[in-house]
């Protein structure tokens, strides 16, 4: 991502790396509710910065983790790029997942992945 000299991001946006099926299971999702896949994630971080359940978990000593690949055994993931808002929106939630311990590529994988899993969105909308 672009940073600017005091090491700010310069584009609201953020790339998260993802398993294959992961990336594929996201954009079918956001698809099927007929949103972009960014709209979907800005939704999602909206959503956690009224509840903080990352802030939670960190509270709790469960911040989740997620698995590093042994190095020299890298196998390269694709990445979702996810265009925010505004540069202050990225800051914000940049500096929200820092609180909880997490770097934002972290933060915004889980809210991606608890997603296919809770399937909130699809409920608050409606859809079957």
């Amino acid at each position: 991502m672009a940073k600017s000299q005091d090491n700010q991001p310069v584009i609201p946006q953020i790339s998260v790396r993802l398993a294959a099926t992961t990336k594929g299971a996201f954009l079918a999702y956001s698809n099927r509710l007929g949103l972009d896949h960014s709209e979907v994630a800005k939704l999602l971080v909206i959503r956690e910065r009224r509840l903080r359940r990352l802030a939670a978990l960190r509270a709790k000593g469960k911040a989740p983790v997620r698995a590093r690949q042994p190095r020299g055994k890298g196998i390269s993931m694709p990445h979702v790029t996810v265009y925010l808002r505004s540069l202050q929106f990225t800051v914000q939630f940049t500096a929200y997942a820092a609180s909880c311990g997490l770097k934002r590529t972290d933060a915004l994988a889980w809210l991606l992945q608890t997603e296919l899993t809770e399937r909130w969105l699809t409920r608050a909308l409606q859809m079957k």
